[in-house]
């Protein structure tokens, strides 16, 4: 719903960690069929996702 709202441009990269909803083949299909890129952070390594984490915190906290 949000991709029909708001027409991201092509190439867009959506980066999220390996939870396995992410990792899984009908989601990596979705991803295509919007031409969008996906970008995992590394395995193990806390710290690629902390800058999106602290945004969702403020989002969170400010809104909620």
């Amino acid at each position: 719903m949000g991709f029909k709202h708001r027409r991201p441009p092509e190439g867009l990269i959506f980066l999220s960690d390996r939870e396995i909803q992410y990792a899984s083949k009908s989601f990596w299909k979705r991803l295509k069929t919007y031409r969008m890129v996906q970008c995992m952070s590394c395995k193990g390594n806390c710290y690629d996702n902390a800058v999106t984490e602290n945004v969702f915190k403020t989002v969170k906290t400010e809104l909620i």
